[in-house]
């Protein structure tokens, strides 16, 4: 395959995982001056066996153990994929060959 495509792939997951992050950091900082500046920050039972730190460490354990377990069935299982593509893959890869073009010119 071509290297532009594997390179242009990554921009992209890059982009959005900067974007996630520029999206988030301001919501908890909003979130921990609202807590502060109400007063309720200090009430906040925050140890290290507190419900509001082991239950969302639980929860995302559990759910990255689902979906690995998820991810190795849908790798080793061996199926036969379509020969149609899915109106998703068309439009990808049509813009991923467009920029491609465009980037070659």
């Amino acid at each position: 395959m071509d290297k532009n495509k594997y390179l242009l792939l990554l921009k992209y997951i890059l982009d959005s995982y900067v974007r996630t992050f520029l999206f988030t950091v301001p919501f908890f900082v909003f979130l921990y001056l609202f807590l502060k500046l109400s007063g309720m920050y200090s009430k906040l039972d925050l140890k290290f066996d507190s419900p509001l730190i082991l239950l969302p460490l639980f929860a995302s354990l559990a759910l990255s153990v689902i979906v690995l377990l998820f991810g190795l069935i849908l790798y080793v299982y061996k199926y036969k994929r379509n020969t149609s593509s899915t109106p998703f893959y068309k439009a990808v890869s049509g813009a991923i060959d467009e920029k491609l073009r465009d980037k070659n010119k």
